[in-house]
């Protein structure tokens, strides 16, 4: 008899378990899956899932209406596009890659792609070797001689 009381109680507990699996928003795996992918919008930088704040309003409401879309069998996409229009993209963890936000994409990449450009061409243009004369510049061996001449006479005052 005691034997079968305490079989009964271990049944009830397994079954309460089970049963809760459904009804907590956080047990459920489709619920943290697509909650990842959803900001918290009570202020905080966390997602849906991770939002760690007591009591928080936000995530809370966000976890049930989860709950219910995923128990209404909506895909993942779906169940984002409800939370869209009721919040708007803002509350999408990473911006769709369409119309305007797909500049949000391209721009680092543009922008690293143009600042390795121009280091490239400022070490270039900085290294590049002067020539050992000036280009059209022919030189003059009278001119070079008469200067020399100068250079003497006017160091040979000094003395």
């Amino acid at each position: 008899m005691r034997q079968w009381r305490s079989s009964l109680v271990l049944f009830a507990l397994v079954a309460a378990g089970l049963a809760q699996t459904g009804s907590t928003p956080l047990t459920n795996a489709d619920v943290r899956r697509v909650g990842e992918t959803l900001r918290c919008m009570c202020g905080c930088s966390y997602t849906v899932t991770s939002c760690n704040m007591l009591n928080c309003s936000g995530a809370e409401q966000a976890r049930a209406m989860l709950l219910d879309l995923v128990q209404k069998d909506l895909s993942d996409d779906q169940i984002r596009a409800e939370f869209v229009k009721i919040h708007g993209r803002v509350v999408l963890t990473k911006p769709p890659s369409d119309g305007f936000n797909l500049v949000g994409w391209v721009m680092p990449f543009a922008a690293a792609a143009a600042g390795l450009a121009f280091v490239f061409w400022l070490i270039a243009h900085l290294y590049r070797r002067a020539p050992a004369t000036p280009i059209g510049v022919a030189v003059d061996s009278d001119e070079l001689k008469r200067y020399r001449e100068q250079m003497e006479k006017d160091f040979s005052k000094l003395d």
